[in-house]
């Protein structure tokens, strides 16, 4: 069949100009899974907060560390915490929403460095304080959310604890 559809050109061409093609029917694919232990965590454009179950590997938790830390411009003059409100804006949300999601607050004995580098297996130092059970509004999946939580106590004890002393640090964990 060959020399059929190639007759006439053969003598124009040479024969190394021709391609010949072979297939095969099967293909091995090998794959494994591969556990990282230690993902470098510093300076992250997006962080994950959350939870996944799968029924072959388990629950896996997402959650993430940051400073917060009041501004400077404080004029110095008394004042009263009467309340205080966190504010989150979520840029994606997925899974079931109709599960009751919360986060914890709690306050982190190191402060961090934007020119260090941190690693997801590094044990996190806790002083004890915390606001825990903070229960998130319900969440529209495939969508940003902004949430806007009312903290326990109207959040005195977390304003009067952040702002009695300028060097708190805090992260939050799911």
């Amino acid at each position: 069949m060959r020399k059929r559809a190639l007759k006439g050109w053969s003598d124009i061409l040479p024969e190394s100009d021709f391609v010949t093609i072979r297939a095969t029917d099967s293909l091995s694919v090998f794959s494994y899974t591969m556990f990282n232990d230690s993902a470098r965590t510093d300076l992250p454009s997006l962080s994950y907060l959350g939870q996944l179950y799968d029924p072959v590997f388990g629950t896996s938790n997402a959650g993430f560390v940051s400073q917060l830390r009041l501004n400077t411009r404080w004029d110095g003059q008394p004042f009263t915490v009467d309340s205080m409100k966190l504010f989150l804006h979520l840029l994606t949300t997925s899974g079931t929403s109709d599960e009751v999601h919360s986060i914890r607050i709690s306050e982190i004995g190191n402060q961090i460095y934007p020119d260090t580098a941190y690693y997801s297996n590094t044990a996190l130092d806790t002083t004890g304080f915390n606001v825990a059970d903070i229960v998130l509004p319900a969440l529209r999946t495939d969508t940003i959310n902004d949430v806007e939580l009312n903290l326990p106590g109207k959040g005195v004890a977390f304003g009067n604890y952040l702002t009695a002393i300028p060097a708190n640090y805090f992260t939050i964990i799911k």
